[in-house]
């Protein structure tokens, strides 16, 4: 029945068509290649070999419940919900940070 049936119209990000709407400031090695959202996940892509690197994940917005709230598929962290802003920071002190934001500049 075609009036009850729910309202499948595309959302970006949401669906399966890709938010590329992110920013990334900062510089490293290990920077990644790039960031979107898609399904309702968020994926950073890391350039080939960056991901040994293992830069750590910090999730400023929206707050996490857990502390690696992430998996690592391929060259790519994938959190399992949108993020609008985030860091990776390298593993060794006073390594660099990338922050990464999602919309307008901050």
């Amino acid at each position: 029945e075609p009036l009850s049936q729910p309202d499948i119209a595309p959302q970006t990000g949401v669906t399966g068509t890709p938010d590329f709407a992110y920013r990334m400031t900062g510089d490293a090695p290990w920077k990644p290649m790039r960031v979107y959202r898609e399904a309702g996940k968020t994926f950073i892509q890391f350039p080939p070999g960056g991901i040994n690197a293992a830069p750590r994940l910090v999730v400023v917005a929206p707050a996490g419940k857990t502390t690696q709230d992430y998996t690592t598929i391929g060259d790519s962290y994938v959190i399992p919900r949108a993020i609008d802003d985030a860091l990776l920071i390298g593993n060794e002190a006073g390594s660099p940070q990338i922050h990464i934001t999602h919309g307008g500049t901050k």
